[in-house]
């Protein structure tokens, strides 16, 4: 989405340069085309890029996947009982989800290959797992990384930082609040004992 709007700015400078400069109305005429074919072009892959997302194979969660999300679910109401309202969501949102499995050769560009994503505006009720990367996962870990992608779709969670990262010590309340792995590492910390997770 970033390379479309980036192109769609490129594409507006260089047509107002064209325009201002170049006397020549077929030249103009010429260079506008040719951008606003980019622009075209890198709409469709995009849009084809998404769309075979929702090709691939999918399902509900597996029963066994969800009793062990609901177990999560479960000792997080007990445990942070404060947040129960997102605990409830997130749990909905786990028997309502479709999971799709996708190839590693289907993943739209992403700096690095995840684990699972979601695209919220586009799909708001499915999980893409990525196949390799998800597959050799424990089922705590699979629930695990299902409950991170619902708190993107349900409480609109953001990816300030991940366990890993350094700056996920020095989050602030609100932005743990919005952050998706900060759910994840309340179960971590409340619910699971020494596992290691992705």
């Amino acid at each position: 989405m970033y390379l479309i709007f980036i192109s769609l700015i490129v594409t507006f400078i260089l047509i107002t340069y064209a325009l201002l400069c170049i006397d020549d109305e077929k030249e103009v005429n010429i260079i506008i085309s040719f951008f606003l074919f980019i622009l075209w072009f890198e709409t469709l892959f995009t849009s084809i890029t998404f769309a075979q997302l929702r090709l691939s194979p999918h399902n509900n969660l597996s029963p066994n996947m969800t009793v062990t999300t609901d177990d999560l679910l479960d000792c997080a109401v007990q445990k942070i009982p404060r947040l129960n309202k997102s605990w409830g969501l997130i749990r909905d949102c786990a028997h309502d989800v479709q999971v799709y499995n996708v190839p590693k050769a289907k993943v739209p560009i992403f700096k690095r290959i995840p684990t699972a994503f979601v695209t919220p505006r586009l799909f708001p009720n499915d999980i893409f797992v990525v196949n390799s990367e998800y597959d050799i996962l424990s089922n705590t870990n699979k629930a695990l990384v299902i409950i991170h992608e619902c708190t993107h779709l349900v409480l609109n969670a953001v990816d300030h930082a991940y366990l890993w990262q350094s700056d996920f010590n020095t989050l602030s309340l609100t932005k743990q609040l919005e952050n998706a792995d900060s759910y994840v590492d309340i179960l971590l910390n409340n619910c699971i004992n020494d596992i290691y997770v992705f």
